[in-house]
């Protein structure tokens, strides 16, 4: 019984690790060379909120390690509270990642006043 169950145990374990992959959350492919599956560093720029000067910066961040562990919060409330930023401009995201789900970053960067 255990020969069986230690191959099953591992292959759950696999998925798992695939699946949890997306916590952060995938990029958008926003350019024509897409996401590296060793190494990726991509900035999404969105489109201007208001027209606050984007006298201040404030960021957020989130981790996922190994697939299966996130710790962060890279909301846009987040990263505004982080900067002190009462009327957004416009916000950039970024993604970071080493052998796609060993190491992987996700920042939301706030501009504004």
């Amino acid at each position: 019984m255990k020969k069986t169950f230690m191959p099953k145990l591992l292959a759950v374990a696999l998925v798992g690790l695939f699946l949890g992959s997306s916590c952060i959350g995938i990029p958008p492919v926003t350019n024509k060379t897409g996401m590296g599956s060793i190494f990726s560093d991509l900035t999404e720029h969105l489109d201007g909120v208001s027209t606050a000067a984007p006298n201040k910066k404030g960021e957020a961040c989130s981790i996922i390690v190994l697939g299966v562990v996130a710790i962060g919060d890279s909301s846009i409330d987040t990263a505004r509270k982080n900067g002190g930023i009462s009327r957004i401009a416009y916000i950039d995201r970024k993604w970071f990642n080493v052998i796609w789900v060993a190491f992987g970053r996700n920042c939301t960067i706030v501009y504004g006043e």
